[in-house]
């Protein structure tokens, strides 16, 4: 990490502690910026208790936003931005799901401890902390889980597609034993609402580095299990993620098109080993996908309009 970017986060965190003190940069920013990356969000965490960082707040002349502090979280205006710093915590699943019980800690490494990936997983006051050796894993372009990925995906299921999102953007592999867990435990999917699987995938399809993202999806069996059209892709991940990364390559970085291109690869699992008969029997198939899966998805009417009217304009483009 260089000096410019230890100055460029050592600049955030004097202007916050401004109004609570102390507090510590964590998870995307601190990844981003040993990546040599200016962060577009800044994340703070901070040891006190959510009603001392509301305390603090209100002794600054600032009014706090309170709608997240029962999971820790107190907001606040400065220079016309909302920052948000969130009490040092550790979560725990009596039952299985997304609906963690929320224990506040006073210890930075046990509030990095519930994140998900190791690149994810470290903090910034005056010095790098990274218990997870997360540092290791950028430089080895590596998404690894934080202790057991059995655990951290049982804990919030949406990892999985976090896991191939992330591959997807920073052209990272995901660990062996992550990519087996998901296979094991991709039923849990199910579990997850179908908005935010829409919102991981419209970033996956969107990211600078789409082949190893849909090969991520192919090898956790994940594609499939969302789309059981993708079983025949799927047989063969080395080919067909490459093709369509290709195709995702042709098309503006934009979610309706890239789902367009999508879709018109799914087709080709509709018809078996014997394939279609031509090209617009498959378009058509194409666009039943999408009337299909659209509402499946949450896809609002605009958005599946456009990738319709996408299908029906430049088919051959996106199948090529």
């Amino acid at each position: 990490m260089s000096q410019t970017d230890f100055r460029d986060l050592n600049r955030e965190l004097a202007r916050v502690e401004q109004v609570v003190k102390p507090v510590y940069l964590v998870g995307g920013c601190v990844r981003d910026a040993l990546m040599g990356k200016k962060p577009h969000d800044y994340d703070f965490a901070s040891p006190l208790e959510p009603d001392d960082i509301e305390k603090a707040v209100r002794a600054y002349g600032r009014k706090p936003y309170l709608a997240g502090k029962r999971f820790g979280t107190i907001g606040f205006k400065l220079d016309g931005n909302v920052i948000e710093v969130t009490t040092f915590r550790t979560e725990s699943y009596p039952n299985p799901g997304r609906h963690p019980e929320v224990h506040f800690e006073t210890d930075i490494e046990k509030d990095l401890s519930r994140r998900d990936f190791s690149i994810n997983a470290m903090a910034y006051k005056d010095k790098l902390y990274d218990p997870f050796n997360g540092q290791k894993d950028l430089k080895e372009k590596r998404i690894r889980s934080v202790g057991d990925p059995f655990e951290r995906i049982n804990e919030d299921p949406l990892r999985m597609l976090r896991a191939a999102r992330f591959a997807s953007q920073l052209g990272f592999v995901v660990d062996d034993e992550y990519i087996e867990a998901a296979q094991t435990l991709r039923g849990r999917l199910y579990d997850v609402s179908k908005e935010r699987w829409t919102m991981e995938l419209d970033k996956l399809l969107c990211g600078g580095f789409s082949a190893e993202g849909i090969y991520t999806l192919m090898k956790m069996e994940l594609l499939s299990t969302i789309f059981p059209e993708a079983v025949i892709l799927e047989a063969d991940p080395d080919i067909h993620a490459i093709r369509i990364a290709r195709a995702l390559g042709k098309t503006e970085a934009l979610p309706s098109t890239r789902w367009a291109v999508l879709f018109a690869h799914l087709s080709e699992g509709c018809f078996g080993s014997a394939g279609p008969k031509d090209r617009s029997e498959q378009q058509l198939f194409a666009q039943e996908l999408v009337k299909k899966y659209g509402p499946y998805l949450h896809f609002s009417k605009a958005k599946a309009f456009e990738i319709l009217a996408i299908l029906n304009e430049t088919w051959s483009f996106y199948i090529a």
